[in-house]
């Protein structure tokens, strides 16, 4: 995993005199808008034993400093696993009761309706939670200056502050924009639906 360290020298150098924390924030905060926005942290989940009671919930089991954006894809036993959240069926007793597949409750729990049992994997996106300090290698890596100028459009906008320099922030936050879009479409290309079960739902 990559620390906020790796961005230090380059913000400390727009802003001297920012405070460390204040940077790590603008830091954090670029990462998940990055992350939620590109669902460019993709990963396959351990996988998880279900057992065939309709009534048990099972928890997703994250990488630690991190927090799911979106259900990707899910497998029993090897074959797709169509994906649906039960907040679309929220309120609709006949939708609940049609819920197929694996039915994700919160983003942290789901259950499987049809009493299927065998082995279960689920690809998430996910992003930073509020408090992480760290964005993995291959983000890191890939999008390097995109995070840096994320954290740099908040930290330069910090009025009232002598780093204070809205026009470098705009200018910053146009960058962050376009490589986000940039990164959101190469993110479509290289994963698509495969590997998985079909997910339908429009929420997120």
């Amino acid at each position: 995993m990559a620390t906020w360290d790796n961005w230090m020298p380059e913000l400390q150098l727009a802003a001297p005199t920012a405070p460390v924390p204040l940077i790590h924030l603008c830091l954090n905060r670029a990462a998940r808008d990055f992350c939620k926005y590109t669902r460019a942290w993709q990963v396959w989940l351990d996988p998880v034993q279900v057992t065939g009671d309709t009534a048990l919930e099972y928890g997703l089991e994250l990488p630690m400093g991190a927090e799911v954006v979106r259900l990707e894809a899910a497998t029993l036993d090897g074959q797709p696993l169509h994906v649906a959240m039960a907040m679309d069926a929220e309120g609709d007793p006949v939708g609940m009761a049609r819920l197929r597949g694996l039915v994700c409750m919160d983003l942290q729990n789901f259950f499987i309706p049809s009493g299927q049992a065998g082995t279960v994997r689920v690809k998430c996106s996910l992003m930073p939670t509020i408090s992480a300090s760290t964005v993995p290698d291959l983000v890191a890596s890939h999008n390097f200056e995109a995070l840096r100028d994320g954290a740099l459009s908040e930290l330069l906008a910090k009025d009232g502050t002598d780093f204070f320099k809205p026009e470098m922030a705009s200018v910053k936050l146009v960058q962050f924009n376009q490589a986000k879009d940039a990164a959101k479409a190469a993110v479509w290309r290289n994963h698509g639906t495969r590997g998985g079960g079909e997910r339908k739902v429009r929420w997120c």
